[in-house]
């Protein structure tokens, strides 16, 4: 009786794990044709067609990755959910700063991402030794 309530506490386990990693690799992919250059995360991309695949982490995360027309791998940010959908299709969301189009948001029927803005901001500290 024993052994048999540990193969299955075993066996839950490895089924709730199993449906975890599954969730943590739930991918959108989002498809668009830009007609003008754009910047995400600090990096300029050029006019042209892409892919977005929108990956979502089972800690809430949520990371966009950008694909050129040859499917190779552009760029890549972290972001978050914004809480807007798409009413329609997926729609892609940009807003113009310093004179440059920046990808703001994705926004998709189920969820919304925003996306970072390009501005880096960098933390410092004094520090003493002894």
């Amino acid at each position: 009786m024993k052994n048999i309530f540990k193969f299955t506490s075993l066996l839950a386990i490895a089924l709730f794990a199993g449906a975890v990693a599954t969730n943590a690799q739930a991918v959108t992919k989002v498809e668009a044709d830009i007609n003008f250059d754009f910047t995400v995360g600090g990096k300029t991309l050029d006019a042209g067609k892409y892919e977005l695949r929108v990956t979502r982490n089972s800690a809430g995360g949520v990371s966009v990755v950008i694909l050129n027309d040859e499917r190779k791998v552009v760029h890549s940010v972290f972001a978050t959910y914004s809480g807007e959908i798409a009413k329609n299709s997926a729609e892609l969301v940009f807003t113009r700063r310093q004179g440059q189009w920046q990808l703001a948001k994705v926004n998709m029927l189920d969820s919304g991402i925003a996306v970072p803005p390009s501005g880096r901001v960098r933390y410092s500290a004094d520090v003493k030794t002894d």
